[in-house]
Order: C-alpha cells, then structure tokens, then sequence
C-alpha cells in the first residue's frame, strides 16, 4: 500500500502554521535548508528516513489553526 504523497506546499504551509523557519525543520530532519526549500518548491520530493520524520513531526505539532 503507498502512502499518500506530501506536496510541497503542504510542508510549507505546515512550517509557516507552527512558526518555524526552514533551519528548524532542517535541523529537526538532519537534512539542509536548501533541501527543505527544495521540497517546498517540488524541485525535490522527501523519502524514506526523512519522509517519516517529516510524517511524524506533522502529526505532533499541528499548526495554530487546528490547535484546540
């Protein structure tokens, strides 16, 4: 079974509703901020250790908007 593809403007308006700049999530992913703006702007799309950080962190930090 596939997972549903992440796109980039799903990360990025994740990032912008939690407050965080591209370094954080970078950081959080062990990955550059190049790499995050990458996937943001669909040059590059996230796999596998990174794709389920990413997953996970979205899971456990939902922006402000859906915080109750």
């Amino acid at each position: 079974m596939t997972r549903p593809k992440l796109t980039g403007r799903q990360i990025m308006d994740w990032r912008r509703g939690i407050d965080k700049p591209r370094r954080w999530l970078a950081e959080q992913l062990g990955v550059s901020a190049k790499t995050i703006e990458s996937w943001e702007y669909e040059t590059r799309t996230p796999g596998g250790p990174a794709l389920r950080l990413l997953e996970q962190l979205m899971n456990q930090c939902p922006p402000d908007d859906e915080k109750s």
